[in-house]
């Protein structure tokens, strides 16, 4: 017995030999990503801004808002949410103004906040009822917005089935969360039959976030 602390140091030191290159490669792949990751963020943003001049803004805020960004793209790994990043730091560049920009650099964050927390697969959600959406001519002027929304809402719903290859249960459990991102309203459940379904429609918050990454949409606080 006078032996297991020796044969435990030899153990233990066999596999910190081992266990250190291994680190130590994952670091270095680690490093890689996330340098590839930038240029690929930067690239977008270069296009993006090529015909923007700069001196004239506020240093502070640009510097600011790229730390801001620079945070949330170590945490992301699709291409689809690094260009999405992208466009949302290119549309702040032309909204930019020499002075007073405290509502856009708020609404920045919120937005930046909100994309960084949603998945791939509620953005995508997103963005098949907001085609939904657009050819509802009545659903911004309804009274009754739940009556314009089940007109197209069970093909909506199969149309998410279909695109993103999942079941209805998920896709509601999805919107229900996004219902709390404010995005997205959940509607009440009015009606008592067999079915407990889930629907609702794009807020006011959704549609800035949208107006948001058209750099050439200009801002209102």
């Amino acid at each position: 017995m006078k032996n297991v602390p020796t044969l435990v140091r030899i153990a233990a030191e066999s596999i910190f030999r081992q266990v250190i290159p291994l680190i130590a490669m994952c670091s270095e792949i680690y490093k890689r990503f996330q340098e590839e990751k930038f240029n690929f963020f930067l690239e977008d943003v270069k296009r993006g801004t090529a015909d923007l001049s700069l001196q004239n803004l506020n240093d502070y805020d640009i510097l600011h808002t790229a730390y801001l960004t620079q945070q949330a793209l170590l945490k992301i790994r699709q291409q689809e949410k690094i260009k999405l990043l992208a466009d949302l730091f290119v549309s702040y560049c032309h909204k930019l103004q020499p002075e007073h920009n405290d509502p856009l650099n708020d609404k920045y964050e919120l937005i930046l906040q909100i994309i960084e927390s949603l998945s791939m697969q509620e953005l995508h959600l997103l963005n098949i009822l907001h085609s939904y959406e657009i050819q509802s001519l009545n659903l911004a002027s309804a009274d009754n917005k739940l009556i314009e929304v089940l007109k197209y809402w069970d093909d909506f719903i199969a149309k998410a089935i279909n695109d993103l290859h999942l079941s209805q249960d998920y896709i509601e459990a999805l919107l229900t969360k996004l219902n709390g991102t404010g995005l997205f309203y959940l509607c009440p459940k009015i009606w008592d039959d067999d079915r407990d379904v889930k629907n609702g429609y794009l807020t006011q918050l959704f549609y800035e976030l949208i107006n948001f990454l058209k750099k050439d949409a200009g801002y209102a606080d």
